[in-house]
């Protein structure tokens, strides 16, 4: 389900991200947003030259007076498309909204808000395996399928439309879906089987042990407690059964998740559905058809 609350703050927020871009401004801004909904104050935006990316950072932020403070946005961008920025803006600012609620509660992160940022912050070697092995892992995050979910509602809803048949189309070619159908292709026993191919027996483990110590020691830090359906991460993989029984653990998880997630995209052309409705009713009570006499006469230079 959409939060209405942040999708009301978001209106605002979006235009006023894009705005300090439209001129095709490369850079770093400082700039407040004060909706009471979602208030970030002194909220660093940086626009870089590239291929397209988009993170947050939340290393140093702070809550003051119900404010979040020192929140910062990174988008690469390497065109000025603006449906495309707007909908990383929205991605974003949903991972900002989950941040300010948990510190507005004062409840530690979830442990899927824990692994998203320590996966955020690792630099990784492109198309390699662990790469790709961290990538099934990230996109999978429940913390992500909820940015990805609020951002399906701003890519459908700016077709202004309640076809549901059209709407379905367009689903399709959302990078939501296009992650979600990656997902639903992959499973344990391929990735398993890529990285043994890849890498070896000896190398898959100790890369796995590695990647949970990385995990485990930023969770502690957060404060974060560990529900039982992460407790394998705990276990170090010692041998070719421990690591299959860890990508099974996995992938059950990544399995709930992105079937819960599937039904939350095809809910989003309901609730745009609702959202447009009352504008096209309204439209149509008001709209009048064209005269087609007078439009003709009108084209053919006769109308008097």
């Amino acid at each position: 389900m959409i939060n209405e609350n942040f999708c009301e703050a978001n209106k605002a927020y979006k235009e006023i991200i894009y705005d300090l871009f439209k001129p095709d401004k490369y850079g770093s801004h400082i700039i407040d947003l004060k909706n009471e909904d979602l208030p970030l104050f002194n909220t660093k935006i940086n626009f870089i030259k590239g291929d397209w990316l988009s993170n947050i950072d939340t290393r140093n932020v702070i809550l003051k007076s119900n404010r979040l403070y020192n929140i910062e946005l990174n988008f690469r961008i390497p065109v000025n498309d603006p449906d495309k920025i707007k909908s990383e803006i929205l991605h974003e600012l949903n991972h900002a909204f989950d941040f300010y609620t948990k510190y507005k509660l004062n409840q530690p992160l979830t442990i899927d808000m824990v692994i998203s940022i320590s996966l955020s912050k690792t630099k990784i070697q492109n198309n390699t395996p662990l790469k790709i092995f961290r990538n099934v892992i990230y996109l999978s995050l429940s913390s992500e399928l909820r940015s990805r979910t609020e951002q399906t509602y701003q890519d459908l809803k700016k077709f202004h439309t309640i076809n549901k048949s059209f709407l379905k189309r367009e689903l399709n070619n959302t990078s939501a879906w296009r992650d979600l159908s990656f997902l639903k292709k992959d499973s344990s026993i391929r990735t398993f089987n890529f990285l043994i191919k890849n890498l070896g027996e000896i190398n898959t483990i100790k890369m796995i042990n590695d990647f949970n110590l990385t995990i485990l020691k930023d969770v502690n830090n957060s404060g974060c407690k560990i529900p039982n359906e992460y407790s394998f991460l705990i276990n170090p993989v010692n041998n070719l059964g421990d690591l299959k029984k860890y990508f099974d653990n996995w992938f059950s998880i990544i399995n709930d998740n992105i079937t819960s997630h599937e039904n939350d995209l095809l809910e989003v052309i309901e609730d745009v559905i609702k959202d447009i409705k009352p504008y096209t009713e309204a439209f149509s009570k008001n709209y009048k058809p064209i005269n087609i006499k007078l439009y003709e006469d009108y084209i053919n230079g006769t109308l008097e």
